[in-house]
């Protein structure tokens, strides 16, 4: 038994076909786009260290692909707990404090399993998302638009 997706073809077909300087609009647009959803992202952020590490990378050949979250340097050679430590603790929490909705590399050591307290999750990055898929989706129709416009 076999299932058809409706359309997947011909979108695929076209995209074979397409000139690849549309990958420079579409990418520009996608990068316009998800520069709007950092706006909002850095806004919800409690602490200006946190502020600096949100950044978005756009990619992509056939599908364009904006990852948009905490980018910054995990480990730091003296030793010294790294910003994105910091945030990452602060939105999530530790020990018994944990964020219960988010779904953690790694479970609880079993040197600290029985510690009570913590870093209680303040929840800011999730916060600030919301909403931002539509205004992300609007951005880019709007700057595709202006984009093939401009270039006919």
């Amino acid at each position: 038994m076999a299932s058809e997706i409706q359309g997947i073809a011909e979108a695929l077909a076209f995209l074979d076909k397409y000139p690849f300087t549309c990958d420079k609009v579409i990418n520009s647009a996608m990068r316009k786009a998800s520069s709007v959803l950092v706006k909002q992202i850095k806004g919800g952020m409690p602490k200006a260290e946190y502020k600096k590490l949100v950044k978005s990378k756009v990619f992509g050949k056939r599908f364009t692909i904006a990852k948009i979250g905490l980018y910054g340097p995990k480990s730091s050679s003296d030793g010294e707990i790294t910003p994105w430590f910091k945030a990452y603790w602060a939105n999530y929490g530790t020990l018994s404090r944990r964020d219960s909705s988010h779904k953690f590399q790694y479970a609880r050591r079993t040197k600290s399993k029985n510690r009570m307290g913590g870093i209680r999750p303040q929840r800011f990055f999730e916060q600030s998302l919301e909403g931002g898929e539509q205004l992300m989706i609007k951005a880019f129709e709007t700057e595709l638009n202006k984009m093939i416009k401009k270039n006919g």
